[in-house]
């Protein structure tokens, strides 16, 4: 039989359970689950979240609203504890917010800040804080609330905005160790601030901010243990008598030292400037020559070399014997790997491509792989809703791998391949191929054909996987149409757009989404030019391979941030080519804006969405508004 304790068991429910602040529990312990919520208590204490969890939903059954929610609410706070994100933020849509108290709303909110960080929605995280009014939060909900605010403006390239917050967060503090690792993170990202960032601010105040920021600014400046270092210091504590720094704390830190101490000198490129890729490597360099001019920072003596005239091993070995330290390139995955073969690599290599099974010390791999825009087209019509996918691919080596890498990414995520169906870009004739994709019979009367897609159709297609170049596209998806593929959407990789409006060709493509680099929508991009006004000042720009201006673009702009992106895999830099980040095995990851073409005009729609292979298949379905 269920029974309403009363909404002041919810109150001490939620404040007592994961606060650990002494509370009273008389009306607790009347009640006839006194003994479950202490076993709940005892799991989470002992880490045993998924059985506190279960305690507490078994109890949310066995209770009325709103002693229910409050019961599902510490289930879902035991789940996100006990990392299964899918199912706490699952469990949390099914709470009935109006069933709880205010303070327990406040919470609640700020459980799904943490779920969406952990899904890579940081956005999605502030919007929701949003809503919060910091100053009525206990300390201990605003702390929560300020460590949120920092790591969603971090995962957005907001360095500053995320000092700010870890500051305010650091306030809250009274754990030392946590009051250090905070001063660390503010310098991480501080540090990735341009220096005339640094200087303009931390010149103008006295508060704490700028404090720090002129505290980053010496420490990128002059090496620790030098005369000039130690002067500096002792002028800054003179001008911030009262600041919270801790700085022996900060100087022992290895790895800060790495990332704020350790800066390009000089940099070696190897591109291939001749031979069948000089086009490709003309364009990787105008992207290098561009950062270097609208960079903030001085510019550093950059040296290219020409990777289709030398032994790779060889050319590295000049370019450090020419004094740099660190190389940009070489571009070949079969350069890459020959490079890889030497025993140790004494200076940083940024290899600009990508082998999967190549992990070697020193050596970071970075490149515009379509297998990364393959991931965020299947996360994005996962996101979006669908479940069964067509795919419609050339005949060519480049369409099978990315057709079957598709199918492989789509089944991880729990979707359903119906049919795969190639055809030949060779021939303008897509009839057949299309038919066989589409199952459309001829012979059945219209007045019995269903449309696809339709519920309880016999073909129960939600969407078409798209792989093919604009030409073959513009032609291709009229022909959808034409056979009355209903309302199926289409999803493609970024070779479906020309990288260009051309609003009068690219008609036919209205209703394709696909995701490709920020740069060609103009998307803000912290420190960055807009991509219209620097091929309008550069001269003779590489037009047709805008993506790989933006691959030398970030990979010039990048190497300062190698060691601090390599540290923490939850660290990202805003780039022109997506926001990166670096898996464990120093691979350069992107994550790419999504756009629709409407009209002919490719649309931006958001970051495209990030989904861990790990993450549970029935995780609900969100609207890219939310």
């Amino acid at each position: 039989m269920r029974i309403h304790i009363g909404t002041i068991l919810l109150s001490f429910l939620v404040i007592g359970a994961f606060s650990g602040c002494a509370q009273t529990y008389e009306s607790i312990t009347r009640s006839n689950y006194q003994r479950e919520i202490n076993q709940a208590r005892k799991s989470s204490a002992q880490g045993d979240y998924k059985a506190a969890a279960r305690i507490y939903r078994q109890l949310a059954r066995k209770t009325n609203p709103p002693v229910s929610d409050g019961f599902l609410y510490l289930a879902a706070e035991s789940l996100y504890r006990g990392g299964e994100i899918a199912s706490s933020r699952k469990l949390a849509d099914t709470i009935n917010q109006a069933n709880l108290s205010v303070e327990d709303r406040y919470r609640l909110q700020l459980l799904y800040g943490r779920i969406l960080l952990a899904e890579k929605q940081p956005e999605q995280t502030l919007h929701r804080l949003e809503i919060l009014p910091a100053a009525e939060l206990s300390p201990e909900m605003r702390l929560d609330y300020h460590t949120q605010r920092a790591r969603g403006f971090s995962l957005l390239g907001n360095h500053l905005e995320s000092a700010r917050e870890q500051i305010a967060a650091e306030e809250l503090m009274s754990d030392p160790e946590a009051i250090e690792n905070s001063q660390i993170a503010v310098m991480r990202e501080l540090a990735a601030l341009p220096n005339a960032s640094l200087a303009q601010r931390q010149a103008r105040g006295r508060d704490v901010l700028s404090g720090w920021m002129a505290l980053t600014w010496i420490f990128k400046q002059a090496p620790p243990g030098t005369h000039t270092f130690d002067q500096e210091i002792r002028e800054w504590t003179l001008k911030y008598p009262d600041h919270p720094a801790h700085i022996p704390a900060l100087l022992s830190n290895v790895s800060l030292e790495r990332e704020i101490y350790t800066r390009p000198e000089a940099i070696g490129v190897a591109l291939p400037l001749s031979g069948p890729y000089a086009q490709v490597g003309e364009a990787i360099r105008q992207g290098i020559l561009i950062a270097r001019k609208y960079s903030s920072a001085p510019r550093i003596p950059t040296r290219f070399y020409n990777s289709d005239l030398a032994d790779p091993v060889e050319l590295y070995r000049q370019a450090v014997s020419d004094g740099a330290n660190i190389i940009i390139g070489p571009l070949q995955k079969n350069i890459l790997k020959s490079l890889a073969t030497l025993n140790r690599l004494s200076v940083p290599v940024l290899g600009l491509n990508q082998v999967p099974e190549l992990d070697v010390p020193n050596l970071y791999q970075f490149g515009l792989n379509p297998e990364d825009e393959v991931d965020q087209a299947a996360n994005s019509a996962w996101f979006d809703g669908y479940h069964r996918a067509l795919i419609f691919s050339p005949e060519t080596s480049h369409g099978r791998r990315l057709a079957s890498y598709f199918a492989q990414k789509w089944q991880q995520l729990g979707g359903e391949i119906l049919r795969s169906v190639s055809y030949n870009p060779d021939n303008t004739d897509y009839d057949e191929a299309i038919k066989k994709l589409l199952q459309t019979d001829e012979d059945i009367p219209d007045e019995q054909a269903e449309p696809i897609g339709a519920a309880g159709s016999r073909k129960q297609s939600d969407f078409i996987f798209l792989i093919a170049l604009p030409p073959h596209a513009r032609l291709i998806k009229p022909m959808f149409q034409y056979y009355e593929s209903g309302d199926l959407k289409v999803y493609g990789t970024s070779q479906i757009y020309s990288g260009h409006e051309n609003p009068s060709e690219d008609q036919d493509l209205s209703g394709i989404v696909f995701c490709d680099i920020p740069w060609l929508f103009n998307s803000q991009i912290e420190n960055t030019p807009a991509l219209d006004a620097v091929l309008a000042k550069w001269e003779h720009p590489a037009i047709q391979y805008v993506r790989l201006m933006a691959l030398g673009f970030d990979a010039y702009n990048l190497l300062p941030h190698l060691t601090t992106l390599e540290s923490d895999p939850n660290q990202s830099y805003p780039g022109t080519t997506g926001t990166l980040s670096m898996t464990q095995g120093r691979h350069i990851r992107r994550q790419l804006i999504c756009a629709e073409f409407e009209n002919g005009v490719p649309v931006p729609r958001s970051l495209s969405p990030h989904f861990d292979r790990n993450v549970e298949q029935s995780s609900p379905v969100r609207s890219w508004s939310e």
